[in-house]
């Protein structure tokens, strides 16, 4: 289960987000299995695709194409 502070930082969009990052770089961020149905983290700092895919529905998200691409990829190792 994610961490709920977590979840609510994140909620508060990406300035809180990157604000929380910046001030707390040695916490891993826990978000299994968060529902981010329509969260837009485009711009979010250290949001990593491996904890990303960890999320429900995080393909219904806003976010950095860059960062989807590399979800994606890690998505396609796991299914070989």
């Amino acid at each position: 289960m994610a961490n709920e502070e977590h979840l609510k930082i994140l909620n508060q969009g990406v300035e809180a987000w990157n604000e929380w990052r910046e001030k707390n770089p040695q916490i891993t961020p826990d978000l299994i299995k968060a529902n981010l149905t329509g969260a837009n983290l485009s711009g979010a700092q250290d949001l990593t695709a491996k904890q990303l895919i960890t999320t429900i529905n995080w393909q219904e998200a806003i976010l950095d194409s860059s960062l989807r691409v590399e979800a994606e990829k890690h998505i396609g190792q796991k299914n070989r």
